[in-house]
């Protein structure tokens, strides 16, 4: 119900596997997302520890790995939004 989450899924359409993190209460994936070179993992952005704070997560496809905030320390207010994930 209105929450975006990431999720990845075998050409075929099985296997669909989360690997976006639990968001806190209105928070979520906001849709950017890159794959790594070697697609070992994939880079998105979300507000998922703090609702309206865009912050830059890793995550592993299979979903196993713990996601992991990349983005550093945020000024109060700041986000990452104007972040072009290319």
């Amino acid at each position: 119900d209105d929450r975006f989450e990431l999720f990845t899924a075998l050409p075929d359409g099985s296997g669909s596997v989360r690997v976006s993190g639990q968001p806190v209460p209105g928070g979520g994936a906001s849709g950017g997302f890159r794959w790594a070179p070697d697609a070992s993992r994939l880079v998105y952005r979300a507000d998922q520890l703090v609702d309206d704070q865009f912050e830059l997560f890793v995550a592993a496809p299979d979903g196993g790995a713990v996601n992991a905030a990349i983005s550093g320390p945020l000024t109060a207010g700041g986000d990452v939004f104007g972040f072009a994930l290319q």
